[in-house]
């Protein structure tokens, strides 16, 4: 196996030689193997991460995949920005963010606003303090778009993981602590966490269940509709039934009989 060595001087030549790619490692990749550049993971190697070799051989030279057209109108370009202000921080941040989701890169921004620091200035206004507003805000629709699984920190970032939500940490550098950004967003509406589900088994008996479970049959339709009906009435929620009979279908089953399909999920 033949290990080829470079220079750092090599690597930005070859760089900037093929600039129009050199705009996330993947699209990179894509190409190095064609030709038989070196890959993203060597430009890591020799600058300490992909994003250091951008800086680095760039000096922040952004690279203007799109230019500013009719389809960018400015309020568009607002309207993006602030949508997704938590990632609208650093032009390489951004330009790796939106080649993901689809949106302008930094350069539409920087044509139109003749920097990046004043796209952010026009955009957020120098006030902090609107900015940090508007990254709330887009948290807490995150947050209740998913409010089952906003539950404990570990719960929440099993989720986020996957999904490439933003983290606890996240939550809490903009709301103090992960139990206070849980209170302003849900507030009473906070699912309990399968810890506490766990919890509650030793506060009822299965005979509890059966008799809660058959008291309001007709809420007892889908896990959803059952636990909007449990959270007002503080009654134990699907998941308590369904680690108590080993299932929310097995739970239906049991207390309402195997001949009573009409409660079936579909």
């Amino acid at each position: 196996m033949v290990i080829i060595r470079y220079t750092k001087e090599k690597l930005i030549r070859i760089a900037k030689a093929k600039r129009d790619h050199f705009t996330s490692a993947s699209k990179w990749n894509h190409m190095a193997v064609q030709f038989g550049f070196p890959q993203a993971r060597t430009y890591a190697y020799y600058f300490g991460s992909w994003n250091k070799a951008k800086e680095v051989i760039f000096e922040n030279e952004l690279i203007l995949n799109q230019q500013f057209t009719a389809t960018h109108t400015e309020e568009q370009l607002k309207c993006t920005a602030r949508t997704h202000a938590l990632d609208f921080t650093t032009a390489l941040g951004w330009n790796e963010y939106a080649q993901e989701k689809g949106l302008p890169l930094a350069g539409v921004y920087i044509h139109k606003y003749n920097s990046w620091e004043n796209a952010k200035n026009e955009i957020f206004g120098i006030d902090k303090a609107k900015k940090k507003a508007l990254i709330k805000e887009n948290l807490s629709r995150l947050a209740k778009k998913n409010k089952m699984h906003f539950t404990t920190g570990r719960e929440w970032n099993d989720f986020a993981r996957e999904r490439n939500y933003p983290s606890v940490k996240i939550y809490c550098t903009y709301f103090g602590t992960w139990k206070q950004a849980k209170n302003e967003i849900l507030g009473d509406e906070a699912p309990i966490s399968i810890s506490a589900i766990n919890k509650n088994r030793y506060l009822y008996t299965k005979d509890d269940l059966m008799i809660i479970g058959e008291s309001h049959q007709e809420y007892f339709k889908s896990m959803k509709i059952w636990n909007d009906f449990a959270r007002s009435r503080k009654l134990p929620w699907a998941g308590t039934f369904a680690s108590y009979f080993g299932s929310w279908n097995e739970a239906k089953r049991e207390i309402f009989g195997v001949e009573n399909t009409k409660f079936k999920d579909k």
